[in-house]
């Protein structure tokens, strides 16, 4: 608790981040100022291109390895266009479609990483998980899962009814 007749904790950071953004003036502190904020991210900033990556990855990765084998394989990519329905163009153009969904999922993400990330370090304050207890957990027996079924979220209780009635143990 603050004294009376002193200013707020809160009130404080937010005065020398507001400060702090005043003494970037010219181009030169601006650019210094810049660099130094991404060299004291650097390591959060790292593990979000890494996360940024792996979406790339994986959704582009598919496409690229359909490509590949229809090369392989001497698909003819002349046939391709408007009236093509053979079951190879089909599947390239669904792997295309997650492909485009993947870039834009993480241009997005990255975005916003970027930002939160590059505040945090401004504000001098750490971009952090605030729900760590939903981080905790393990695999359960399905005689398990089965006894709290109702309670699960719905989609985790249709996929788990999906396996049940399916069989999977």
């Amino acid at each position: 608790m603050d004294p009376p007749g002193s200013v707020p904790v809160r009130r404080r950071k937010r005065e020398m981040v507001v400060e702090r953004a005043r003494r970037v003036v010219g181009t030169r502190q601006l650019l210094s100022a810049s660099f130094d904020l991404l060299l004291r991210s650097g390591d959060q900033m790292r593990r979000a291109s890494f996360y940024v990556g792996l979406i790339v990855l994986g959704t582009a990765g598919p496409f690229a390895l359909a490509l590949w084998g229809s090369l392989l394989t001497g698909y003819d990519f002349a046939g391709l266009g408007p009236g093509a329905s053979d079951a190879t163009t089909g599947w390239l153009g669904l792997l295309m479609l997650l492909l485009i969904a993947g870039v834009l999922v993480a241009s997005v993400d990255s975005t916003a990483m970027a930002i939160a990330l590059l505040g945090g370090a401004f504000a001098g304050r750490p971009v952090t998980i605030r729900e760590t207890d939903k981080l905790t957990g393990a695999f359960a027996d399905p005689y398990e899962v089965a006894a709290v079924a109702d309670k699960l979220e719905t989609w985790s209780r249709l996929c788990f009814e999906f396996l049940d009635r399916a069989g999977v143990r």
